[in-house]
């Protein structure tokens, strides 16, 4: 008999009792086995269902501590102008047409600010702002963030060159007037904002672009371009730009306290050119500061008249000897200036050779010779006296600028001789009305060489025994002609 400390029980159990527990024991056995999918199935469930993560709330951007949600970053657009002023992209207006003026003078790259550092331009990663100056938010205290995206910043002169590069390593020189309007672009990709836990754990948001145009404040007169003839800016002809020569617009000032160095060394009877510039000082007023007339600071035989025929123009003429008055001239310097004292320097130059043509005076070489000989101290030109091309046999020009000249301000070279003349000053030198009208360079035709123009000038270089080379007036190509032909220009130069 089973003691009762072995079934729990207080009475002994008998032998009814022990079958009715093995009994009860073989049937409940039954019982798990006939409902034990019942079972798994429950706890299945129950894993389930608490396998599951607790929803929450996504991280946002937010520019005011949570007050109010951002989708986008296009506050990230904004400038700051150098008065403290923002101007946000929503707001600006501003055009090619219709630019932000800003209101002081000398204003440096570096007095307008954005969100890029300039020491990160062209680009800065959005997380940098984000993160760092806390523009976002996650209200379940996720932590971690990572943003995606970044604000790139590019900078464009008047024309569309890209000096993004130039302003970053320059950014505390000033804004020029002659490059003006920049153009300002900024541009905020679109990104995604992240924790590394939570559910949801991302957001997404949107990005922009604006462009500002800023115009500076000047108020004295910024020379742009020296601008002589531009009639032959034409891609049919084979002209290429010197390093001086901006194309469409002019030379570019070389140096105002070289004069020598200067647009233009060379002149001639009723040729011209324009300063142009920008300021809030008007063309007429630099008429007045320095006379309807100037005179050389030194030198002597030639004069400028001074003019404003538009905004921002000041133009002048150059006169001098003719081949009915030849006498007087030597290497004159001049100089133009911004104030009526005339301690502002506007531009300076050094006519240093001078060129007298014979009005309908063609002929052949021998005639040439003995014209320049009756002007006192004048002489037939040579090829690099007229232009700096290479073309036929001639190859004294510059290495490389073949066919037509080379638009530059001519030069004198290790052995003192000039390389370049007034063709390749001037452009196009003819008294017709789309060049210089008034001047004594005649349009003519000599000889037939398939070229634009065939307005050739004698000079003094010689292929051979019967034959001399000549130079086109228009652009500046070389050529041969025999000695005896009559229907070349005759033209000279001193000294």
């Amino acid at each position: 008999m089973l003691k009762h400390s072995q079934l729990g029980f207080t009475q002994p159990v008998n032998k009814l009792t022990l079958y009715f527990f093995s009994s009860f024991r073989r049937i409940f056995k039954l019982f798990l086995l006939l409902n034990l999918p019942f079972f798994a199935n429950h706890v299945s469930a129950l894993s389930t269902v608490t396998s599951k993560t607790i929803q929450g709330n996504s991280p946002f951007l937010t520019f005011d501590n949570g007050v109010t949600i951002a989708d986008s970053v296009e506050t990230f657009l904004s400038i700051t102008l150098p008065d403290g002023k923002v101007v946000t992209s929503s707001t600006d207006n501003s055009s090619m047409a219709n630019p932000i003026n800003l209101t002081a003078e000398f204003v440096k790259f570096s007095d307008i600010t954005t969100l890029v550092p300039f020491t990160s331009y062209p680009e800065i990663a959005l997380s940098d702002i984000i993160i760092k100056s806390n523009y976002w938010l996650d209200i379940d205290g996720d932590a971690n963030p990572n943003v995606t995206g970044g604000l790139k910043i590019k900078w464009q002169d008047s024309e569309g060159n890209d000096i993004t590069e130039t302003v970053k390593n320059n950014a505390n020189s000033e804004l020029k007037g002659c490059s003006a309007p920049y153009q300002l672009t900024i541009e905020a990709a679109n990104g995604v904002l992240s924790t590394q836990y939570g559910d949801p754990r991302t957001s997404n948001f949107t990005g922009g672009k604006h462009t500002y145009y800023i115009n500076p404040k000047i108020v004295q007169p910024e020379v742009c371009n020296i601008r002589p003839n531009l009639s032959l800016e034409f891609p049919e002809a084979n002209v290429s730009n010197g390093p001086d020569w901006k194309a469409h617009k002019g030379f570019y000032v070389m140096d105002l306290n070289k004069p020598e160095v200067n647009f233009p060394t060379t002149g001639s009877n009723n040729l011209f050119f324009d300063i142009v510039f920008v300021g809030e000082v008007p063309a007429t007023s630099l008429v007045q500061y320095n006379g309807s007339n100037v005179y050389p600071i030194s030198g002597s035989g030639v004069h400028l008249e001074l003019s404003a025929p538009s905004k921002g123009v000041l133009r002048m003429y150059v006169k001098g000897p003719t081949a009915s008055n030849s006498s007087g001239f030597s290497p004159s310097i001049f100089r133009l200036y911004k104030d009526q004292a005339k301690n502002d320097l506007l531009y300076a130059f050094n006519i240093q050779r001078w060129y007298v043509a014979k009005l309908n005076g063609n002929g052949n070489y021998d005639s040439a010779v003995d014209f320049c000989n009756s002007l006192s101290g004048y002489r037939v030109p040579l090829v690099t006296d007229f232009t700096n091309s290479n073309r036929m046999n001639w190859h004294g020009g510059i290495p490389g600028v073949n066919g037509d000249y080379q638009r530059r301000i001519s030069y004198k070279q290790n052995d003192g001789s000039w390389m370049g003349g007034l063709f390749n000053e001037w452009g196009a030198v003819s008294n017709e009305n789309t060049n210089y009208p008034g001047t004594d360079w005649d349009v003519f035709d000599a000889g037939n060489r398939g070229w634009f123009y065939g307005s050739y000038f004698w000079t003094s270089n010689k292929e051979n025994d019967t034959y001399n080379f000549v130079v086109e007036s228009h652009l500046g190509a070389t050529g041969d002609q025999l000695l005896t032909d009559i229907t070349y220009g005759v033209a000279c130069v001193t000294p």
